[in-house]
C-alpha cells in the first residue's frame, strides 16, 4: 500500500531532498527539477526547463536514454540504470536513474554513484595488482575448510609444485610433495594449527611434480567462526630456493671476510638495525677491553650505557637515520682514549671502523685549546700586528664576524679604523690612539659601523702583547656589542611611562603630569580638568571580531584623541578601553565643554578595518579643579564616577562629577557590601502571596517574594537591592537560595492536604541565561521532592532580549520537564507577538499598572480585555496582579478573569502565617 503525502509535504520533500528529482514528458523534455539537481550539475532550473534531458547526459549514453523512453512509451516498467551526467562545467557524474510513469509525466529519482563506480574500478585494479604481486614474488595462497577437508590451491601454488593451474590435491597428496625429512614437520605443524589454532611459519624442502628439489616457505594460520571454533586453515607458499642458496653463499663469504677483518689493525664491528652487535673483530675487542665473543648479540647501549647520549650515540644515530657515511673523532671517558671513527650505514645496519688516536690528540690539545677558547668567545677578538706600520689585523674570531658582518678575509690586513664613520666621536678616537702610542691598556665605548652600514656600540678593550724581551709584538682587542643594552635601557625608560599598544602616556606619566598641572593651576589661578573616556560596547567587538580588530580601534581612538587636543594637553590610555585626557591651563570651567563635544564628535565617525565599517561611541566623565586638591589623583576617580553616570544616561554623552554623585556611589558600594554579607549570613526570608481561583474561591498557588531584614537598617525593600544584585552578579546566589527554599516550602504546603498548591518563583534574566540553569532546576526538584507541575517559573520579556532562539529552546526544555512557565509583567516591556506565539508558556500575568485605574481608564480596560481574549484564543491562562479593591475584582471577574493576586485577597506573609491562611481561607466573591 503506497503512502500518499499531502501536497505541501510532497513539495517540501521535492525541494529539501538530497537526491536528484526531475519530471519529463514522454518526449524527454524537462518539466521540473529540484534544487539538488541544480546544485550537482550547476544549471539553473530556468536554463533546463523545456529542453530535452540529453542536454545534461553524456552523448555516449544518449542511446540508453532513448531506449528507456521508448520502453516507457509502450507502458513497460524500466528498472534502474546508470548513465553519465555532465555538469555545466563539463564534469562527469555517474548517476543511477529510477524512472516511473504517472499519467503523462515521467518521474525521475536519481542519486550520484560516482564514488561507487570509482571504487568498483579500483577494486578490480587491486585484484589484478595482487595477482601480479603473487606471480612476481612467487607467493601463492591456499586454504583448507575443516568441514570439507579439501585443500584449495591458488594458481601460483600449483605452478610452484610443477602443476598446471586449477589442480586441487587432497591433504595427503599435498604433504607427499615434501621430502621425507620435511613431511613429519609439515604434518606436525598443520595438525597443531587445525586442532589448537597454532600458527606456523616454516622453511621446508619440496619435490615438484617434475622431480625438482626446491625450498619453500610455508605459512599457515587458523580462522575461527563466530562461535570461536576453527573453521578453516589458510596460508601461503613461497618458492625461496634462490634466496636460500644466496644465504648460503653469503655465509661462506662472511666466513672469509671474518678472517680478513680479524687481521686488520683497526677496530671493526657491525650493528644490525636493532643496534645489536653482529660482528666484532679482535682489535675492537682489545680496544674496548672485552673478551672474545662477549659483545656478539648484545645491544650496544646496554653494553656501553655510559655512551648513550654521547657523541658516539649522536653520530651513529645520524648515520642510521640519514643513511650517510660519517667520520668523527671523540673521546671515550670510560676507556680514557681518543678514537677516530668511520661509520658506514647500510640496509643491514651500521659498519664501524675505529682506531686509538690518543697520542696525536695529546699533541694537538695544547695548540687548539687557546684557539677554541678564543673562537668560542661571545666577544669579538682581534689580534693586531704591532710591528707593522699601519697596525693591520692578523686575526679575528667568529664573534667579530657576527658583530661586524665582515668576513675574516675582508678584515685581515686592514686597520681597525675602517669600522669608524663620520659620526664616531673624535674624542674617543683620540683616547684609542694615545693608548696604542703609549703601549698601554685602553678601554672605550665607540660608535662603529657594520658592513651593511648599520650602527653598533662597541665596548672595546685593547691590551699590548709583549715577547720574552718585553717588546710589544701585537695588540689584543676584545670587543662587545652593547647596542641592545643601550636600546633596552632606552626602551625600559620609554615603557615605564607609555602604553605598549598605543604609545600614549600610561598611568605613571599621567600621574606626574597631573601633579604638574595642579601646580600650574594654583600658581596662575587657572583650572585643570580630567576627562575619563570609556568606549561604549567595546568588549563585544573585541570578543566577537578578535583582539586584532580591538587593537586597531584602540590605536585609531588614540590618534583621534591626540588630533583634537592642544600640544600641552595629555591623553593617556588608562585601561583596556579607557582613556584619560588631562586639560591643564583652562581659563574657565566651561572651556572643557568645547573639548568634550569635539571629542565625542571626533570618535563617532566609522572606523574602517579591511573594508569593513565599524562604529563606536564613548561615554565621558568630567572632573575639574583649581589645583588645590591635596591628592590630585582623586580627580581621576571623580571623573571615573561621572563616566559611569554618563553610561547610565544612555551613552555617547558626558556627565559632570558632583558631590551628590559621590554620595550615591558610596551608598551603592556600602549596599553591595551589605548585600554580600546578607548572602553569607542568610539574612533573607521568603514571604508568600496567595493566588486565588475566583470561581472556586480556592487558593491554587502562591508567589515567593524575597524580604531582607538588615540587622541595623531594618527592612530593605527588593526595589533597593535587586537591580544592584543583577548588576554585580550577586543575583545568582540569591536566586539559587530563593528557588531551593521555595521548592522546599512548597513541598510542605502540598503535604497539608488542602489541594495542589503551585509555587511561583521569579527568575532573573541573568539566572535564566546562565549555563546549567536547566540542570539546577532538575537538582532542586530532586532535592525537594517537589513535582515539576507544582513549580511555576515567572520570567519577563527581558530573557528574550539577548538570544531569543536560545531562550525559546531553554523554555521548551523546561516545559518538557513538566515545569510551568508564566510570563510576568506582560505588556510592560517590548512585547513581540511573533515570539509570544512560539513561547511554550502556560500563563500570562497582567501587570498591576493596568489594574490600578481599570475602573476609570477605558484604555487600561481595553488592554486587559485584549490580553484576556488573546490568551483565551492561544489556550493560555491569565492571572491578574495588583487587585486591591472589591470594585477591581468585580469588574475583572466580569471580564472573564478567573485567577487573581493582590492585597484585596491577601498580603504577602511568612510560611507559618500562610499555613494558617490555607487551613481556614476566607471566602472571596464579587458582587
Amino acid at each position: 500500500m503506497s503512502i500518499v503525502l499531502p501536497h505541501g509535504q510532497l513539495d517540501q520533500f521535492f525541494l529539501l531532498s538530497q537526491d536528484l528529482f526531475c519530471c519529463l514528458d514522454f518526449e524527454g523534455r524537462l518539466l521540473q527539477v529540484n534544487p539538488a539537481f541544480e546544485s550537482l550539475l550547476g544549471y539553473s532550473a530556468d536554463a533546463l526547463l523545456g529542453r530535452r534531458c540529453g542536454v545534461v547526459v553524456d552523448p555516449q549514453d544518449h542511446p540508453v536514454i532513448e531506449a528507456a523512453l521508448v520502453r516507457m512509451q509502450r507502458g513497460e516498467i524500466v528498472a534502474a540504470f546508470e548513465v553519465r551526467a555532465l555538469s555545466i562545467l563539463g564534469q562527469t557524474h555517474w548517476i543511477e536513474i529510477t524512472p516511473s510513469a504517472g499519467g503523462d509525466i515521467i518521474y525521475i529519482i536519481a542519486r550520484e554513484v560516482t564514488q561507487q563506480k570509482f571504487a568498483q574500478a579500483q577494486l578490480l585494479s587491486n585484484q589484478r595488482l595482487f595477482q601480479i604481486a603473487g606471480e612476481t614474488a612467487l607467493i601463492g595462497g591456499w586454504y583448507v575448510d575443516m568441514d570439507a577437508g579439501q585443500p584449495n590451491w591458488s594458481d601460483e601454488v600449483c605452478r610452484i609444485h610443477g602443476l598446471l593451474p586449477g589442480f586441487q590435491p587432497t591433504v595427503t597428496q599435498a604433504i607427499e610433495f615434501y621430502t621425507p625429512s620435511s613431511q613429519s614437520r609439515i604434518h606436525e605443524v598443520f595438525a597443531a594449527c587445525c586442532e589448537k589454532g597454532t600458527s606456523f611459519d616454516e622453511e621446508l624442502e619440496v619435490i615438484t611434480y617434475q622431480g625438482k628439489h626446491i625450498w619453500v616457505r610455508v605459512i599457515g594460520k587458523a580462522v575461527r567462526d563466530e562461535r570461536g571454533e576453527i573453521s578453516q586453515v589458510e596460508g601461503s607458499t613461497q618458492d625461496i630456493t634462490e634466496q636460500k642458496q644466496l644465504r648460503e653463499n653469503i655465509t661462506q663469504l662472511a666466513q672469509r671476510l671474518t678472517i680478513i677483518l680479524d687481521s686488520i689493525t683497526d677496530g671493526f664491528f657491525t650493528l644490525d638495525t636493532r643496534w645489536h652487535f653482529t660482528y666484532v673483530n679482535s682489535e675492537a675487542e682489545r680496544i674496548l677491553k672485552r673478551r672474545e665473543g662477549e659483545l656478539l648479540g648484545q645491544h650496544i647501549w646496554q653494553s656501553f650505557p655510559d655512551a648513550k647520549g654521547s657523541r658516539f650515540d649522536e653520530e651513529y644515530q645520524r648515520a642510521a637515520s640519514q643513511q650517510q657515511a660519517g667520520h668523527f673523532e671523540a673521546f671515550n671517558p670510560r676507556l680514557g682514549i681518543w678514537v677516530e671513527v668511520h661509520v658506514y650505514p647500510s640496509v643491514e645496519g651500521l659498519t664501524v671502523y675505529f682506531r686509538d688516536i690518543s697520542d696525536r690528540k695529546a699533541s694537538e690539545h695544547q695548540l687548539k685549546l687557546l684557539e677554541r677558547s678564543v673562537e668560542s668567545s661571545t666577544n669579538g677578538v682581534i689580534i693586531v700586528d704591532a710591528q707593522s706600520s699601519d697596525l693591520p689585523m692578523v686575526y679575528v674570531n667568529a664573534a667579530f664576524e657576527r658583530i661586524t658582518g665582515y668576513a675574516r678575509s675582508e678584515a685581515r690586513g686592514r686597520n681597525c679604523r675602517f669600522l669608524q664613520g663620520e659620526d664616531t666621536d673624535p674624542a674617543t678616537v683620540k683616547l684609542l690612539r694615545e693608548g696604542v702610542t703609549e703601549q698601554r691598556e685602553v678601554h672605550v665605548v665607540i660608535r662603529n659601523y657594520r658592513r651593511d652600514g648599520s650602527i653598533f656600540w662597541n665596548d672595546l678593550y685593547i691590551s699590548p702583547v709583549r715577547d720574552e724581551t718585553g717588546d710589544v709584538t701585537h695588540y689584543l682587542g676584545v670587543q662587545n656589542d652593547v647596542s641592545e643594552q643601550r636600546e633596552y635601557q632606552a626602551q625600559l625608560t620609554y615603557n615605564a611611562n607609555h602604553d605598549a599598544l598605543t604609545g600614549l602616556p600610561n598611568r605613571v606619566m599621567l600621574g606626574q603630569r597631573l601633579e604638574q598641572g595642579c601646580v600650574l593651576a594654583r600658581r596662575y589661578q587657572r583650572f585643570i580638568a580630567v576627562l575619563f573616556i570609556d568606549l561604549d560596547d567595546f568588549k563585544p567587538i573585541n570578543d566577537t571580531l578578535g583582539h586584532e580588530v580591538g587593537d586597531f580601534i584602540l590605536i585609531e581612538v588614540a590618534k583621534r584623541l591626540e588630533d583634537e587636543l592642544r600640544p600641552w594637553d595629555t591623553v593617556s590610555r588608562f585601561g583596556s578601553d579607557e582613556f584619560v585626557v588631562l586639560l591643564p591651563d583652562l581659563a574657565y570651567e566651561n572651556d572643557v565643554i568645547q573639548v568634550v563635544e569635539r571629542v565625542l564628535q571626533r570618535l563617532s565617525p566609522p572606523y574602517w578595518y579591511r573594508g569593513s565599517e565599524l562604529r563606536i561611541t564613548a561615554s565621558i566623565g568630567i572632573a575639574i579643579n583649581d589645583g588645590n586638591m591635596k591628592n590630585p589623583r582623586q580627580l581621576i576617580q571623580q571623573a571615573d564616577l561621572a563616566m559611569y553616570k554618563a553610561k547610565r544616561r544612555g551613552r555617547n554623552t558626558y556627565h559632570w562629577y558632583t558631590e551628590d554623585l559621590n554620595r550615591k556611589v558610596s551608598e551603592r558600594v556600602s549596599l553591595r557590601s551589605a548585600l554580600q554579607q546578607a548572602i553569607e549570613q542568610q539574612q533573607f526570608t521568603l514571604y508568600y502571596q496567595p493566588q486565588i481561583h475566583a470561581p472556586s474561591g480556592r487558593v491554587v498557588g502562591v508567589e515567593a517574594l524575597i524580604r531582607w531584614q538588615h540587622p541595623e537598617r531594618g527592612n530593605i525593600p527588593p526595589s533597593d537591592f535587586i537591580s544592584l544584585a543583577e548588576d554585580t552578579g550577586q543575583i545568582i546566589p540569591i536566586s539559587d537560595w530563593v528557588l531551593a527554599t521555595a521548592c522546599r516550602d512548597a513541598q510542605q504546603l502540598n503535604a497539608m492536604g488542602v489541594g495542589p498548591i503551585t509555587m511561583a518563583v521569579n527568575i532573573s534574566p541573568m539566572q535564566f541565561q546562565r549555563p546549567g540553569f536547566l540542570a539546577s532546576i532538575e537538582q532542586v526538584l530532586a532535592q525537594s521532592s517537589l513535582a515539576p507541575v507544582l513549580l511555576e517559573l515567572e520570567i519577563t520579556e527581558g530573557v528574550l532580549m539577548d538570544s531569543a532562539e536560545q531562550a525559546i529552546q531553554a523554555l521548551e526544555d523546561l516545559s518538557a520537564l513538566g515545569v510551568h512557565i508564566a510570563l510576568d509583567d506582560f505588556g510592560t516591556g517590548f512585547s513581540s507577538l511573533s515570539y509570544l506565539k512560539r513561547l511554550p508558556i502556560n500563563k500570562i500575568k497582567i501587570d498591576r499598572s493596568f489594574v490600578r485605574d481599570v475602573i476609570t481608564d477605558h484604555n487600561d480596560a481595553a488592554i486587559i480585555d485584549g490580553i484576556v481574549a488573546m490568551a483565551g484564543k492561544m489556550g493560555l491562562g491569565v492571572l491578574v496582579e495588583g487587585v486591591e479593591t472589591l470594585e477591581q475584582f468585580t469588574y475583572l471577574e466580569k471580564c472573564h478573569c478567573h485567577y487573581f493576586q493582590g492585597y484585596y485577597f491577601a498580603r504577602p506573609m511568612p510560611l507559618d502565617a500562610l499555613r494558617a491562611f490555607l487551613a481556614s481561607p476566607p471566602v472571596f466573591a464579587a458582587r
